[in-house]
């Protein structure tokens, strides 16, 4: 089995927003309409997902080993960058400053919005991470030059939801050549 066999790398990737309540996909493939489409993940900048758990020791064994440890504090982000250059984008990233926003069905909003992201690997498979609830928790600043693309960088948390009993839910699609 080659290497290329072997290895799962994004060749393509999307997201999308929608407001908090919107019936969530249950697979790896099925389009979601539902939402807004953020288009295209930067393929340079890639798709960035973090996991981080930390618990604390409480009580020990008298040979030291942890014996009760606290529940971990634990944080999911999902650091992505969109390139297209729409108005459901702007009205993403600049809430509020986008005039005719009637149709965004994913405006930002403190309460936190749905967000789900598709990734193609080189397989022929998607991946699918649908996050329940999440708040944009980070803007990086946009650049405007001469024979530079504009790409909007944003960090998403995902808030732990009480009905998928996660922050996040991932999906796999049967793995194609």
């Amino acid at each position: 089995m080659a290497a290329a066999d072997v290895l799962v790398y994004g060749l393509a990737g999307v997201a999308s927003v929608a407001a908090l309540g919107t019936t969530l996909p249950t697979d790896a493939t099925t389009a979601f309409s539902a939402g807004t489409s953020l288009g295209e993940i930067s393929g340079e900048d890639g798709f960035e997902d973090a996991y981080d758990s930390e618990g604390e020791v409480v009580a020990r064994r008298w040979t030291g080993e942890p014996l009760v440890i606290a529940t971990p504090e634990t944080t999911e982000t999902y650091t992505f960058t969109c390139l297209e250059e729409s108005e459901q984008v702007r009205e993403f990233v600049r809430p509020g400053t986008v005039t005719d926003n009637a149709q965004l069905s994913g405006v930002p909003s403190n309460a936190g919005q749905v967000f789900v992201f598709t990734v193609r690997a080189n397989s022929g498979a998607y991946k699918r991470i649908v996050v329940p609830r999440g708040v944009v928790t980070s803007r990086e600043p946009v650049l405007h030059a001469n024979g530079e693309v504009t790409a909007y960088k944003v960090t998403v948390t995902a808030i732990y939801d009480a009905t998928l009993t996660a922050c996040s839910k991932t999906y796999w699609s049967a793995l194609t050549s």
